[in-house]
């Protein structure tokens, strides 16, 4: 999928019917949001000659929905140009790469990717039916196996594992579910970033979709909003600890327009604001893309991407804004080596650029 087609995508207009308005747990209603600016953080500014073009040119890359990296050298990312193969496989080190995950309907196969994530050098995916798949790769050769792990429910937004091996998901009912791989609801959590509903209408994932990753230890979880100004921090078991609210102090509301002689509603965000993407975590604390600009109708705009990644430590306190002067669709951060790795676009096509030497505050 193009880029430009995915973010139109997030920017449409959703049909909902009118109904009772969603109920929210009663404990999540209880943390305060604490405000941040990005007075509260130091900047470091990243000019764009320090980046280093790492991805070959035979490899046609596709959909910076997502980047992911594992066992230090392994970059994952979907691939939606070609009919075979969900995954890209990139060796950073010697640049070898190979496609992976089948694309179908088989037990090992994946019918339309919708989520991926990573627990330790272990991938898993989601696909529109609900069916979880472990992903194990060898690093020598970027062989892989595949395996069924779960089926859960159908066209989820996102979802991470848990430490106890159940999983936080977020559908199109409620905020979030935490179930187990039998799909048993276990428990509800969250809450909706949203001051104001229209009356009847119902509160939807769709117009609250997250970034959601754990972090490697599996002791935090962050859901970092794409159109809202909020970031949720949640512990271990699936219990909101933080509700950060900012850097921009903006209120977008759910505003209903009626379709006359019809009993079709839009439903729209406004204002609509492009906020939160990508997320990387680590035992520490978590980076999200931040973007902060207001989609106006019909204005023609087209975003060309981010161009500043935020830093928190695991209570929710800024620590330092990275400023890139190349903006990127998506990232990934090796610990070890302090080395981003980015999503670029230039001439409609999709690179894999890396900044070396860039330790975390």
């Amino acid at each position: 999928m193009k880029t430009r087609t995915f973010f139109q995508r997030l920017e449409t207009m959703t049909l909902l019917s009118a109904s009772l308005v969603a109920c929210q747990p009663k404990q999540e209603q209880e943390v305060t949001p604490t405000k941040y600016t990005l007075d509260d953080f130091s900047v470091k500014e990243i000019p764009s000659s320090n980046a280093t073009v790492i991805s070959p040119d035979s490899m046609v890359l596709s959909s910076p929905s997502d980047l992911s990296l594992i066992y230090d050298s392994i970059l994952v990312m979907p691939s939606t140009r070609t009919t075979d193969n969900a995954l890209w496989l990139l060796n950073v080190k010697n640049k070898e790469y190979r496609k992976a995950l089948t694309i179908g309907n088989g037990p090992s196969e994946v019918n339309e990717l919708k989520y991926l994530w990573k627990t330790g050098n272990t991938l898993h995916a989601c696909d529109k039916t609900g069916k979880v798949l472990t992903i194990e790769v060898n690093p020598a050769d970027l062989s892989t196996h595949v395996s069924k792990e779960a089926n859960l429910e159908v066209n989820l937004y996102a979802l991470c594992t848990m430490s106890d091996g159940n999983y936080l998901t977020c559908g199109r009912e409620d905020r979030y579910h935490i179930v187990d791989r039998h799909d048993s609801l276990l428990a509800k959590t969250g809450v909706f970033p949203v001051n104001e509903v229209p009356s009847g209408e119902r509160i939807t994932n769709m117009n609250f979709s997250v970034e959601m990753k754990a972090s490697p230890n599996l002791d935090h979880i962050v859901c970092a909003n794409h159109k809202w100004n909020k970031i949720e921090i949640y512990d271990a078991k699936g219990k909101l600890k933080h509700w950060l609210d900012g850097p921009i102090d903006v209120t977008s509301d759910i505003v209903t327009h009626q379709i006359p002689n019809t009993p079709v509603s839009f439903v729209m965000i406004e204002p609509n604001y492009t906020f939160f993407r990508c997320a990387h975590t680590s035992d520490k604390g978590f980076m999200v893309s931040y973007d902060g600009t207001e989609f106006v109708p019909r204005s023609g705009q087209r975003s060309v991407g981010y161009n500043n990644i935020l830093t928190f430590d695991w209570s929710g306190r800024p620590q330092q804004i990275y400023h890139f002067e190349q903006p990127f669709w998506n990232f990934a951060y090796d610990d070890k080596t302090k080395t981003f790795y980015m999503v670029i676009e230039t001439n409609d096509e999709y690179k894999i650029i890396q900044y070396t030497n860039l330790p975390l505050k």
